[in-house]
């Protein structure tokens, strides 16, 4: 299984580097994963589609639940700090979920 991508985009890059990118954490084959595993990707999924609606505190307690299963999960950790960020700081309406990373 593999988490879902998301779109992110490099601030301080050239022109190439600057158009939204696709990131995914691979795991490994469908196949060759465990249950918990498989849990982690189902939480984080749950917890990915609570981030694009903007339920920041849905969001971060499906992200910490994944953390449970996983305490070193990066992406886990990254989101549910973001969504910290955002429910303090909004994003706003237009906002379409992309993740802009400040390369300096």
């Amino acid at each position: 299984p593999e988490h879902h991508g998301h779109l992110f985009r490099i601030k301080g890059r050239r022109d190439f580097f600057t158009r939204p990118i696709p990131v995914h954490e691979l795991i490994c084959h469908l196949e060759e994963s465990n249950e918990q595993q498989r849990d982690l990707c189902a939480i984080f999924d749950e917890a990915l589609s609570a981030y694009m609606k903007q339920s920041w505190k849905d969001a971060i307690e499906m992200f910490h639940e994944s953390m449970k299963i996983c305490k070193k999960d990066g992406p886990s950790i990254f989101y549910a700090q973001l969504c910290e960020n955002y429910r303090e700081n909004p994003p706003g309406k237009m906002w379409n979920g992309l993740v802009c990373l400040n390369n300096k």
